[in-house]
C-alpha cells in the first residue's frame, strides 16, 4: 500500500510487493484495492518448477521445495552454509535465487497482471538482485506478457526501503479509521 501510495509503484492500480527474509510473503493491489482472501497470502508456499541443476531438498517444513523452501533467507543459509548477507554479489546463490523468484513472479503475472513488482526484505538487498530477477523473468516469459514490454524496469526495490511495511500499516489504519468515521491522532 505504501509503495503504491508514495513509492516504487506510485500511481499503479495493479502492483505486487514481495518480501524475502525468514520467509517469503507478498501483497497485491488489484484495481487500486488490497487483495485479501479468507486468509493471508501464502505466496511463499507456491509450488514452482525446480531449476534443472538444483538438487537441494528445500527448507520448508511443510512442503520442502516450495518457493519459500528454496529461496527464503534460512534456505539460502542452509543451502550455501552462510547467510545471504555474507555472500558476495558474484556468488552463484544470487542467480539461483533470482531464477526462483522469477518463477513466482511469472505466476503472479498470469494471475493478477501487476504493472510493477517490488521486491523488498533483507535478502533482496544484494547488489544487482532486482535486475537479475527481471532478466530471468523476461527470459521465462518468452515475450508473452505485454506488461513486461510496457514497464521497464518491472522488478524494482522499494523506494521506501525497509519502511514500506510500517508505512503501509499506518496508511491502512488511517483508511479503516476514516471508513469508521474516526480520526487517528
Amino acid at each position: 500500500l505504501a509503495e503504491v501510495t508514495a513509492g516504487a509503484a506510485l500511481a499503479c492500480r495493479n502492483a505486487a510487493y514481495i518480501t524475502i527474509g525468514t520467509g517469503i510473503g507478498s501483497g497485491l493491489i488489484v484495481d487500486g484495492h488490497i487483495l485479501h482472501g479468507d486468509l493471508h497470502s501464502e505466496f511463499g508456499h507456491l509450488n514452482v518448477p525446480r531449476h534443472p541443476d538444483d538438487d537441494y531438498p528445500g527448507f520448508c517444513r511443510y512442503h520442502g521445495d516450495c518457493l519459500e523452501g528454496l529461496a527464503c533467507g534460512p534456505s539460502i543459509a542452509a543451502r550455501w552454509g552462510q547467510p545471504a548477507h555474507e555472500l558476495p554479489a558474484d556468488h552463484p546463490a544470487w542467480d539461483l535465487e533470482a531464477w526462483y523468484l522469477a518463477q513466482g513472479i511469472l505466476a503472479l503475472l498470469a494471475i493478477a497482471s501487476p504493472a510493477r513488482v517490488i521486491i523488498g526484505g533483507g535478502v533482496s538487498q544484494a547488489v544487482g538482485f532486482h535486475a537479475k530477477v527481471e532478466a530471468h523473468l523476461r527470459d521465462l516469459a518468452h515475450g508473452y506478457f505485454a506488461t513486461l514490454q510496457d514497464h521497464h524496469p518491472y522488478v524494482v526495490p522499494p523506494i521506501l526501503a525497509q519502511n514500506s511495511g510500517i508505512q503501509g500499516a499506518l496508511l491502512l489504519a488511517c483508511r479503516e479509521a476514516t471508513r469508521a468515521g474516526r480520526t487517528l491522532g
